[in-house]
C-alpha cells in the first residue's frame, strides 16, 4: 500500500509546507467525510469504552483490593491493545477519504488486522525507549543528586532540575522526530525498524511545519477538551463525587473523540503527504 499525497505543484512549491495550508486541507478532509470517519471511530473504539465500562461498574475508580487491582490492570492493558486496532483502522479510513475512495468502517477495522502487530511493536519500541531515559535519568538522580543534596541541598535540588529538563528535552526531540512512525507503517507498509527511518527522516528535513502543524492540533485539542473537563471537575467538586469526573470523562472522551481524533488525523496525514511529496522532490532534484 502506498501513501496517497496531495497532487503535487511547481518546483518551488514541492518543497515548501505552510501549516496553514496542511491544517485547512486535513479540514477539508474531515468534512467531506465527516459521518464515515465518525462511523469508523464509534465503531472501532466502541469495545474498549464497553471494557472501561465494565472496569469502572466492577471495580470503581479506585481498585480496593490487589486482585481488584490486577483485573483492572489487565482490563487497561486489554483496552490499550483494541485503541491501538481501532486507531490503525481510523488511519486507513482517512487514507481512503483522501484518495477520494468510500470510506468502509467495517472493512477497515478488518484490514486493520494485517497492520495491527507492527505497530504494536513499533510502540512497544516508544516504551522500552521511554523506560531507558527514565532508568537512566533515575541513576544519575541517585548517584549524583542524591550526594550533593547531601553536601549542600541547593546543589541537590539544582541537580535535580537540570536532570528533569534533561529529560523533557529528550523526549521532546525524539517524540517529534518519531511522530510520524504508526502513519509510516500503516500508509506505507513498512515495518516497524523502517519507520522510525522513515519519520526521522521525514520530521528532520523539514521540522518547523510538523512542531506548527502539532501545536496547531494541540491547541485545538485544548480548546475542545478543557472546557469540558473543567466543567465535569466543578461537578465532581460539587457534588463530592470522583466518579462524575471519571465516567463524564470517559463518555465525553468517546463521543468528543469521534469528531476531534478524524480531524486530527486527517491534518497529520495531509502533512504526511506533503513531507513525503517534498522529500521525494528533493530526493530526485
Amino acid at each position: 500500500m502506498e501513501v496517497i499525497i496531495p497532487q503535487a505543484g511547481d518546483a518551488s512549491s514541492a518543497q515548501k509546507i505552510g501549516v496553514l495550508a496542511v491544517f485547512r486541507q486535513g479540514l477539508g478532509l474531515w468534512q467531506k467525510n465527516l459521518l464515515a470517519l465518525c462511523g469508523t471511530y464509534l465503531i472501532g473504539y466502541l469495545p474498549p469504552l464497553l471494557l472501561q465500562v465494565y472496569a469502572l461498574v466492577k471495580y470503581g475508580p479506585k481498585p480496593d483490593s490487589p486482585t481488584a487491582a490486577g483485573a483492572a490492570m489487565i482490563i487497561n492493558l486489554a483496552i490499550v491493545i483494541l485503541s491501538i486496532w481501532a486507531y490503525v483502522a481510523l488511519i486507513l479510513a482517512v487514507q481512503q477519504g483522501l484518495g477520494q475512495a468510500r470510506i468502509r468502517p467495517l472493512g477497515n477495522i478488518k484490514d486493520a488486522g494485517r497492520l495491527f502487530l507492527p505497530v504494536l511493536l513499533a510502540a512497544l519500541i516508544y516504551i522500552a525507549l521511554a523506560l531507558a531515559v527514565i532508568i537512566l535519568a533515575s541513576a544519575c538522580g541517585v548517584l549524583i543528586c542524591a550526594p550533593l543534596y547531601k553536601f549542600k541541598a541547593i546543589l541537590g535540588i539544582a541537580c535535580g532540575v537540570l536532570i528533569a529538563v534533561a529529560v523533557i528535552s529528550v523526549f521532546v526531540y525524539y517524540g517529534l522526530r518519531l511522530s510520524l512512525v504508526y502513519l509510516a507503517i500503516v500508509l506505507e507498509n513498512l515495518s516497524p525498524v523502517a519507520a522510525l527511518r522513515r519519520s526521522w527522516q521525514l520530521v528532520q528535513a523539514r521540522i518547523n511545519p510538523v512542531v506548527g502543524t502539532l501545536a496547531l492540533i494541540a491547541a485545538a485539542a485544548l480548546a475542545v477538551y478543557l472546557p469540558v473537563f473543567v466543567i465535569l471537575a466543578a461537578m465532581a467538586a460539587w457534588k463530592g463525587s470522583e466518579s462524575i469526573l471519571v465516567w463524564g470523562y470517559s463518555l465525553a472522551q468517546y463521543g468528543l473523540g469521534s469528531l476531534f481524533a478524524p480531524f486530527g488525523l486527517a491534518v497529520m496525514i495531509s502533512l504526511y503527504g506533503q513531507l513525503k511529496e517534498a522529500q521525494d522532490f528533493h530526493v530526485h532534484a
